[in-house]
């Protein structure tokens, strides 16, 4: 599938007419969205295997955020709507953790606000909080419906709306095993016709006088959960939903694994 898309890539170099290039993009979206859904199939394949290990590293988080940032902005641009970075200036310079995976939870979370958000903005913010910290993806979009809040983190499971049929419905639920994995906390606050807002919450420590060598952290293989998580009351409010009344939905982490995971409350692409 990559040397079909690198094919596609190099075409798209070479003197085409208006709809050689059309038919030569739409091939390398379409490659695209299916190299999405294999490599998130095979995450969950070994995250139920308990082969796939988180790799803790120093990162710096500034350039993290800068880099999500640049991925997202060329569908934003593509989409007419603003792509908002905001980026606490206290951030650590370094911090430890699984940066590659942390990256993947941002870029599906921010890849599924942009694809249901048609007009205004998608703003990814990022704060410290007592030993780590805050991400957040906000967007103007339609909002969700509680009921789908209480099903929108398990596998196949999408919400409604125009969008529904440009997923795999595997992104979120994805989302929610990384992060659990990693000892966080995601959860969703949205209301209909008042835009969403995920919050991930993760424990990342300072990387001083860390020696630079990589430690991996696996789980345990878990059974394979259908039961549906509802979700727990929480406060109204958030980043881009004005006034009260606002559903949240705190997910709590996956079953099974025998690791203790922090609670509270509250990122690969395209899921829901």
């Amino acid at each position: 599938m990559t040397g079909v898309m690198g094919m596609a890539e190099l075409l798209l170099s070479t003197p085409l007419d208006p709809q050689q290039h059309d038919y030569t993009q739409a091939m390398q979206r379409s490659g695209g969205m299916l190299l999405k859904l294999l490599n998130d199939a095979l995450d969950l394949a070994r995250i139920e295997a308990g082969k796939l290990e988180l790799e803790p590293v120093p990162f710096d988080p500034r350039q993290l955020l800068d880099d999500v940032a640049q991925l997202e902005q060329g569908l934003a641009h593509a989409k007419g709507i603003r792509f908002v970075l905001d980026a606490a200036d206290d951030l650590p310079a370094q911090l430890l953790g699984d940066a590659l995976r942390i990256k993947q939870v941002l870029l599906n979370l921010a890849n599924n606000a942009l694809k249901f958000t048609e007009h205004g903005s998608v703003t990814l913010r990022a704060q410290r909080i007592d030993g780590g910290l805050q991400f957040s993806v906000s967007d103007t979009g339609p909002g969700i419906s509680e009921a789908s809040q209480a099903r929108l983190f398990q596998r196949f499971e999408q919400a409604e709306g125009p969008q529904r049929r440009a997923g795999s419905g595997l992104g979120l639920a994805i989302c929610r095993e990384l992060v659990d994995m990693m000892g966080g906390s995601i959860e969703l606050e949205s209301r209909l016709a008042h835009g969403s807002t995920f919050r991930v919450r993760l424990p990342l420590p300072r990387a001083g006088g860390h020696d630079g060598r990589q430690h991996r952290t696996g789980i345990a293989p878990r059974a394979r959960q259908h039961v549906p998580r509802a979700p727990a009351a929480g406060r109204a409010g958030s980043d881009t939903v004005a006034g009260g009344g606002a559903e949240r939905a705190q997910l709590p982490p996956a079953a099974g694994g025998g690791r203790q995971h922090r609670g509270g409350g509250d990122s690969r692409p395209a899921g829901a």
